[in-house]
């Protein structure tokens, strides 16, 4: 049993919905070095109503993920991601 205002540290804790998705954080000396970050694959999710514009000028992405959140339209500009698989 919890005690009030106890945090459970393993409800906090992030698990990605697919175990076959990674992630990596460059180490501040890899950004130093000019090493550059490449992701294929993008997840938003948390309640969005809106997606930003600049979405769109990503074009290196395969995948988009946009599960659980308010959505009430994909914009037509999702067809300038055209790396989607």
């Amino acid at each position: 049993m919890s005690r009030p205002g106890h945090r459970d540290r393993e409800r906090d804790k992030y698990e990605p919905p697919n175990p076959r998705r990674t992630h990596s954080i460059m180490s501040p000396e890899d950004v130093q070095n000019g090493k550059k970050s490449y992701w294929p694959e993008l997840e938003i999710t948390g309640s969005i109503r809106n997606l930003s514009p600049s979405l769109w000028a990503m074009t290196h992405l395969t995948s988009l993920y946009l599960n659980e959140n308010s959505l009430s339209r994909i914009p037509a500009d999702i067809a300038r991601l055209t790396s989607l698989m």
